[in-house]
């Protein structure tokens, strides 16, 4: 058994990383929900060339797409704010950890103001609660059982991931991931 886990961080801006973790939800009509913000238009030319629709689990990698000084973008498809539960933000969690791997992120940055601020999400939920529940989902996919592996994998991992969320959330988020880890 073997875990590769990143140093976890909390801040509020998104410099000094390489990729950018956008999470992006589904409208009523399972059509791509276009957040206000710097990646509106960029996520427009997705939604209007069918190309990425922000279902559950789904990831959209753009390369040099980043903003802000990051270089790279993965927009993580959460599907309908409305039927978002803890369980699918960890799967979409795991799915974002493959494509980082992948991708051969070193330093990552999660835009955890996307996921606190969509619109419908259970009220009955915190956003601590979905907050933990991405980084559990993340966390959970760096497993990897490597007993019987016959070559050495030199797959790189992400060594931080910063959750970027705003200043009045940072001391209930790290709370959450405290008592979650």
């Amino acid at each position: 058994m073997d875990w590769q886990i990143p140093k976890l961080e909390i801040g509020s801006v998104v410099k000094g990383s390489d990729l950018e973790v956008v999470p992006v939800f589904q409208d009523a009509g399972k059509k791509l929900a276009i957040p206000a913000g710097p990646y509106a238009a960029m996520l427009a030319n997705l939604k209007k060339s069918h190309s990425f629709s922000g279902g559950a689990g789904s990831c959209q990698f753009v390369r040099f797409g980043g903003k802000n000084g990051v270089e790279n973008v993965l927009f993580l498809g959460l599907g309908q704010a409305s039927e978002l539960t803890e369980e699918r933000v960890r799967n979409a969690g795991g799915h974002a950890w493959a494509k980082l791997l992948h991708e051969k992120s070193k330093k990552v940055a999660i835009s955890g103001e996307y996921l606190l601020s969509a619109k419908g999400l259970k009220t009955e939920v915190s956003s601590t609660a979905w907050a933990t529940a991405l980084a559990e989902g993340l966390i959970y996919g760096a497993y990897q059982y490597q007993r019987f592996r016959q070559k050495e994998s030199h797959v790189t991992f992400p060594s931080t991931l910063t959750w970027i969320v705003p200043g009045t959330a940072k001391k209930s988020l790290r709370q959450g991931l405290v008592e979650s880890f």
